[in-house]
């Protein structure tokens, strides 16, 4: 199977046994369909039956408590898709038993999933990084528009809200040392805040972020005020569900590379060599499974 480095498409297989195999025309219609309701829902132009998947319309501001509610989440091989005679679009639960007859699991699903990376994407070959390696991660987020990249960083470009309302966040990253916007933390513990990207951490929690692990700091919300105003952002800003937090390190390790991996079910895979975290970026919030993944140089 091809791929580029910016974009990966990558099946998933039904686990029942002798399942019903749908042909070609009839997996391209399901397709065609899932893909017409998500972007009538992305519109606001229907809802989603079953709630999972919103438009960014829905902004959820933080109860005094911190608490947050949970949007139901569903595997899109359960469920079915069918287009009605006015134009709207019906999907219902499909019985566990019975995945593959009812329209779903046929190839995993209906749509496709997504893989985008920082392979080859943001080239820079100085001689204080001949190879090239990552060498910051900041989080951008906008609650009504697409927010504007830190300068000299590139975007990963899949929203990490996506289909589950909320701000507009996605994560960024640079290769060039001297382009770095360096936050608190490089100047309280510079040995282990400086150089190549080594790892990343995923933690939930409440609406205060962790504490970092050992020589991990936060992945910071860039802002144009300056390092003083970086800050930690939940991955679910404005969306219902977990508080989600992100980290990286640059303790001495290997390098690593960055992706994003979105689709419309939990077994959705990266491509060979690449490792996904198991922590769905929307965790509680519906919308699609988003997971972060890395490989290492």
């Amino acid at each position: 199977m091809e791929y580029s480095s910016c974009c990966f498409f990558w099946g998933v297989s039904c686990e029942k046994e002798n399942p019903v195999t749908k042909t070609r025309p009839q997996k391209q219609q399901e397709e065609k369909l899932w893909t017409e309701f998500l972007n009538q829902v992305e519109k606001d132009e229907q809802e989603d039956p079953l709630g999972q998947y919103v438009s960014k319309k829905h902004q959820l501001k933080s109860s005094a408590d911190g608490s947050r509610p949970v949007r139901p989440k569903y595997n899109d091989y359960e469920r079915s898709i069918e287009k009605k005679a006015n134009g709207k679009y019906s999907s219902n639960k499909i019985a566990p038993d019975e995945p593959c007859e009812t329209g779903g699991c046929g190839g995993g699903g209906y749509i496709p999933p997504t893989f985008v990376s920082s392979e080859n994407q943001g080239a820079y070959s100085g001689p204080d990084n001949p190879n090239g390696y990552i060498y910051d991660l900041k989080i951008v987020s906008n609650s009504g528009v697409n927010p504007t990249n830190p300068p000299g960083y590139t975007r990963l470009p899949i929203d990490l809200n996506d289909k589950a309302g909320g701000s507009y966040i996605y994560l960024t990253f640079i290769r060039d040392p001297k382009g770095v916007h360096n936050g608190v933390e490089y100047y309280r513990n510079h040995n282990y805040a400086s150089g190549p990207v080594t790892n990343v951490e995923i933690k939930t929690g409440g609406s205060s972020a962790p504490s970092p692990s050992f020589n991990y700091y936060h992945i910071y919300e860039y802002s144009t005020y300056g390092y003083a105003y970086y800050g930690p952002q939940d991955l679910n800003n404005g969306a219902w569900g977990s508080y989600i937090w992100s980290y990286q390190t640059k303790q001495p390790g290997i390098p690593i590379e960055i992706g994003i991996l979105s689709g419309d079910n939990d077994r959705i895979q990266p491509p060979i060599g690449w490792y996904k975290y198991p922590t769905d970026l929307n965790q509680g919030a519906g919308g699609k499974f988003i997971y972060l993944c890395k490989k290492d140089r």
